[in-house]
């Protein structure tokens, strides 16, 4: 008797597949090289713009640092997808020059940070 061949994969069959937060028309205009333009922040310091992702290791300095980033334009350099959901965009300022001494990249929580309207496109 033949045996039958397993199905290794079987939530990528046809019609299965479930649709990602990538696939929303929203998040589809997010690719590599996007240009985006830091506001103000929603609160007295941002609240979904990072200077790095040890949340442990943040302290209020490093808060007060980043409000020299407002007004600043930024480009999508990576994006990283968190295990709650969330998308988190790795910003490089446009011109090269850091954003302070010790910030050079920005980590950005895209969808918190646009309805909190922390940043637009450009």
């Amino acid at each position: 008797m033949k045996k039958k061949r397993p199905k290794l994969y079987q939530e990528f069959e046809r019609g299965t597949i479930e649709k990602t937060a990538l696939d929303e028309p929203e998040n589809r205009r997010w690719t590599i090289g996007s240009e985006f333009k830091v506001e103000k922040p929603s609160g007295a310091y941002y609240q979904f713009i990072y200077g790095s992702l040890a949340f442990e290791k943040h302290i209020l300095a490093d808060l007060q640092n980043l409000l020299k980033a407002e007004g600043r334009v930024v480009s999508l350099y990576s994006l990283m997808s968190m295990k709650d959901g969330d998308l988190i965009g790795v910003m490089q300022p446009k011109r090269g020059r850091p954003i302070t001494r010790n910030v050079d990249k920005l980590y950005i929580s895209l969808q918190k940070a646009l309805k909190a309207k922390e940043i637009t496109f450009l």
